[in-house]
């Protein structure tokens, strides 16, 4: 199993504990830069906008955090893929992780991305969250 991909697993469990952590109602903000200077960072609001959308408030959770929108399927599809990996010993989740890295690593991707979490921080910023 490459490395890359089981640190993607590591980080993918640690994400889902913290998910049903908060959604057992322990609010707590482990957001260093919230932390550190008093502002969100673009990430802020993300895990609330995935809750919302699970309780099916769909547009409240992506005017929590319009990440949210893009992470709630990928919560859901990866351990599929994983699954699928390990039981058809195949590669899709490898496939799909450099693919993915490989078009964020274009200019075209990369400069859009950048700029849409940079108006996500600001708006996080200007709502306080």
């Amino acid at each position: 199993m490459n490395t890359d991909l089981k640190t993607i697993d590591i980080l993918y469990l640690g994400g889902i504990i913290w998910l049903l952590i908060q959604l057992f109602g322990l609010n707590i903000t482990v957001c260093p830069m919230k932390l550190l200077y008093g502002i969100p960072c673009p990430a802020c609001g993300t895990t609330r906008g995935i809750i919302l959308i699970t309780e099916g408030r769909i547009i409240d959770g992506v005017l929590s955090n319009p990440n949210s929108i893009i992470i709630f399927p990928i919560i859901f599809m990866y351990p599929i893929i994983r699954l699928y990996d390990c039981f058809t010993h195949k590669t899709c989740s490898q496939k799909i992780y450099l693919t993915a890295e490989a078009k964020m690593g274009k200019k075209i991707l990369y400069i859009p991305f950048v700029i849409t979490e940079v108006i996500i921080w600001a708006l996080n910023i200007y709502s306080k969250k």
